[in-house]
């Protein structure tokens, strides 16, 4: 009786769905596929449909049991200049095998044919995953390719093929080298400047590591290139993969703390909340084991606290600190007294701080000299980064200047009827552009009529921007 041939599943025995498990071929695959995609520079929409691609290919190889058979050394994918169709290669080599169709002209000599053929029947110069003719025209070809040629011809033809493909030399399977020894630390070995972050599935390549004298002109090279005003997508990618090359040679020393802090601030400047928290909370660990803290980024992380209305861990945190014995500068002192104001809705002292910051800042700018290097090693101001001693604090303090505003137009709008807008002008430190600017996107400009606010009439409208302020999303957040 005969049997029906069924390919094991080999899905049964794995979950292939943990990325962890699946072969190192799939994640050489990956890691190629990003590369080249890389050096292509795709739009958005064909880096869409090439993440796409990729995910229903994995998806592909793990239903049909094909994830550790197919080789991925030699796949492709369609948006990445591969073959038209979205298969795996080990189908596409199924299917030509069992198609045998012979393009070449039936008055060919055997040897001609033999000649100008690959492995899939198709000529050379093509790759071997181009489009097929249609199924009637492919059987066509076949019975008059089959017809003309004799049976000693025919065998000739099939044993050069076989012959053909079983010199070909299989794909190179052998495993790429990682660190896989916990007892000793990993050191890279990879000598390239710029390296873009990839999220690691597996244990890292030291050939794909860079090793601290590396990273250290890494960084000169990202300062000097953010100092040239260079993107800040480009320059939070660089950094995110300078971080991962200390993460996983456990490299924790003053550069790591360096490294970190350069990021911070330049996440505050471009208001990523995300990526600043990620740093300050590394360099909150950081400081603690190394036993080097700084009073200034303490200061913007209770900043951090006073957005996301976190208080209980800023007064956690200031105890921690006069437990340590931190000497509490101007940043700290400056923060403290806003966090108060700001849990009190105390909004005169409030601005009256940001005020003075405000005008710290432009003074010290009018002495400033930008310049086109600083040396990121042993320059004590290069965490400047061209910029003014308060410039970093007020960008953060930016997001906490608008919700004290919404919070304090909430009181003002309980206590009184009507009140000229020059003194809410004065009361919340605005300037003439910024509060006709603010009165128009806030759509409280419909209650002023001849210089003064009806307060009786905004409050439901302020009450609403004040329940939408409470409402605090930040990617990254611990």
């Amino acid at each position: 009786m005969p049997y029906n041939e069924v390919t094991p599943r080999t899905t049964l025995r794995k979950n292939y769905k943990d990325p962890a498990t699946w072969p190192k071929a799939l994640h050489g695959f990956i890691s190629a596929s990003f590369k080249k995609a890389s050096e292509l520079k795709l739009t958005p929409d064909k880096k869409k449909q090439f993440q796409a691609e990729l995910k229903e290919l994995i998806n592909m190889a793990i239903d049909q049991g094909k994830i550790e058979t197919n080789p991925w050394e030699t796949q492709t994918l369609p948006s990445l200049g591969g073959s038209q169709k979205l298969d795996l290669y080990c189908n596409q080599v199924e299917e030509a095998r069992k198609q045998k169709v012979y393009k070449e002209p039936v008055q060919v000599s055997v040897k001609q044919t033999i000649k100008n053929k690959n492995v899939f029947d198709e000529p050379d110069g093509q790759p071997s995953h181009s489009a097929l003719p249609p199924l009637k025209k492919m059987k066509k070809i076949q019975k008059n390719n089959e017809n003309a040629l004799t049976s000693q011809q025919r065998k000739e033809l099939r044993s050069q093929r076989f012959e053909k493909e079983l010199s070909t030399p299989p794909p190179d399977h052998s495993p790429t080298p990682v660190h896989t020894n916990p007892n000793t630390p990993l050191v890279g070995t990879c000598k390239e400047l710029e390296k873009r972050y990839l999220r690691l599935t597996s244990q890292p390549n030291p050939a794909t590591v860079r090793p601290l004298p590396i990273l250290k002109k890494t960084l000169q090279l990202l300062i000097d290139k953010y100092l040239q005003n260079a993107t800040y997508n480009y320059l939070c990618d660089q950094f995110k993969s300078m971080r991962q090359d200390l993460t996983v040679q456990h490299i924790k020393n003053a550069f790591t703390i360096k490294v970190y802090e350069f990021h911070c601030k330049i996440a505050i400047q471009f208001q990523d909340l995300g990526e600043f928290n990620q740093c300050q909370s590394q360099l909150k660990l950081l400081y603690v084991q190394l036993g080097t803290p700084s009073a200034e980024f303490y200061s913007y992380r209770v900043l951090y606290y006073i957005l996301t209305n976190n208080f209980n861990e800023a007064f956690e945190l200031k105890s921690q600190l006069l437990d340590a014995n931190l000497k509490f500068d101007e940043y700290l002192d400056t923060a403290y007294k806003l966090l108060e104001y700001t849990m009190t809705n105390d909004y005169n002292q409030f601005f009256r701080i940001v005020k003075l910051l405000q005008e710290k800042h432009q003074e010290e700018l009018k002495t400033l000299q930008p310049v086109s290097h600083v040396n990121v090693l042993t320059d004590k101001n290069a965490l400047k980064l061209n910029h003014t001693a308060w410039f970093f604090f007020l960008q953060l303090l930016q997001p906490i200047i608008s919700k004290v505003r919404i919070n304090s137009l909430a009181t003002i709008s309980k206590s009184y009827r009507k009140l000229a807008v020059a003194v809410v002008q004065q009361l919340l430190n605005f300037s003439d552009s910024e509060l006709n600017e603010y009165l128009a996107q806030t759509k409280l400009d419909q209650f002023v009529d001849q210089g003064m606010l009806d307060c009786v009439q905004c409050r439901p409208t302020v009450e609403h921007l004040k329940s939408q302020n409470r409402k605090i999303d930040i990617k990254g957040q611990v």
